[in-house]
This record gives structure tokens, sequence and C-alpha cells, in this order.
């Protein structure tokens, strides 16, 4: 089976990413850089024309639980419709991003919560 994407963490500059993205220059599909495992607020996607940056404002909240697997469902939700790839990767950490923010309206144990999966409708 060949990957529609890969999904990379643990690279904190635009330096690593275009490293990696040179040394895996066999592979012809996009690279999609793991948001939850850097340590800035930029996303990037890595594709055959070119790179994308993806930059947000950071949010102070303890309730940041299913980020990375919300983060890449929206996405593959948008792919199942047809959408091209820089379409969803652009548009799913705009909702994440008002998941986060919606995050401490609900308040759910006592240690680090999850996002708000439903902001957009259940507030």
């Amino acid at each position: 089976m060949t990957p529609q994407v890969i999904k990379i963490g643990m690279l904190f500059s635009p330096e690593i990413v275009a490293v990696l993205a040179e040394a895996d220059a066999d592979y012809s599909g996009p690279v999609m850089r793991d948001p939850v495992m850097v340590a800035k607020t930029v996303d990037a996607l890595i594709t055959a024309s070119g790179t994308i940056a993806f930059d947000k404002s950071r949010i102070i909240t303890r309730n940041t639980h299913g980020t990375g697997c919300g983060l890449s469902s929206a996405i593959t939700a948008d792919l199942a419709k047809g959408a091209p790839l820089e379409i969803p990767v652009g548009r799913a950490p705009v909702w994440l991003h008002g998941a986060i923010c919606a995050a401490d309206v609900r308040v759910i144990g006592s240690r680090h919560g999850p996002v708000h999966h439903f902001h957009g409708y259940w507030r």
C-alpha cells in the first residue's frame, strides 16, 4: 500500500523540515508535520510544489486532549469529500484552534481535558 500522506513529528524548525524533505526526495506525496509534537505554533505541509506554512496563536489551556486525532480526522473527512489536500490542511487547523479556545467552557475530569470538538454547534 502506498501512503497518501506521511505524518512526521518532533520537528521544530523549517530548516529541519527542509532537510527531511530533501532526504526523502524519492517520495512524491505530501508530508504533514504533527502539530502535537512540536514546540511552535506553525504547521507545514510539504508537497512537490513547495511548502505551505499555517501559523496560529498559542492558546493557554490544560485541555488539549484530542488535538492530534481531531486534526487528522478533520483533514481526512474533507479529503473523503474530494477536496484537494491544501483545502482541508488549511481549514482543519482553524476548526482545531476554535476547539482548543472553547475547551475550557466544559470541565471534564480534574486533569487535562479534551478540546471542545463540537464548539461550532454546542456551547
